[in-house]
């Protein structure tokens, strides 16, 4: 569920019409609403369109995120 956070928000529906325009055409020849295949994703996918604060708002705070480790050579896994 996690990598949800970084495109399954009202922003993602941005980004997708940014990328690939307002409109693109299905294998019918119709032209359909980039925003709305992205909203209906996420809507089939969440229930609703969250905003990026509701996901954010959820996500535990760690010390690394104030810079706590500024400095410091870290491990990369």
């Amino acid at each position: 569920m996690r990598h949800r956070a970084i495109l399954h928000n009202s922003f993602g529906c941005y980004l997708a019409q940014q990328v690939f325009g307002n409109y693109i055409t299905n294998c019918m020849g119709k032209d359909v609403s980039v925003r709305d295949v992205a909203e209906d994703h996420i809507i089939q996918d969440l229930g609703f369109i969250p905003t990026i604060e509701k996901w954010v708002s959820n996500i535990p705070i760690e010390s690394w995120m104030y810079g706590a480790l500024r400095g410091q050579k870290q491990k990369v896994d």
